[in-house]
């Protein structure tokens, strides 16, 4: 069976959260649903002069947003 060509893969992404207006990283599975909801793609460049979500940058978005989840998770089943 052939894999999905790296274009076609869902990545994580940066998309601006209405209501603090601040870009936020979002899951691959979430990205559709937040677009739906009103969320926008980020304009303009990071702090350190990158696109948002450029080409290059969405392996590292994927990678982030898995320890993120990870870090979630892990933070979850630790003892209040």
């Amino acid at each position: 069976m052939a894999t999905k060509k790296e274009s076609e893969k869902k990545h994580a992404l940066y998309l601006v959260d209405p209501e603090t207006g601040r870009p936020t990283l979002v899951g691959p599975d979430d990205v559709d649903a937040k677009l739906k909801a009103g969320w926008k793609h980020p304009e303009g460049m990071k702090a350190n002069g990158d696109s948002w979500n450029d080409e290059a940058s969405l392996q590292g978005n994927d990678a982030a947003f898995a320890v993120a989840e990870a870090e979630a998770e892990r933070q979850a089943k630790k003892p209040k």
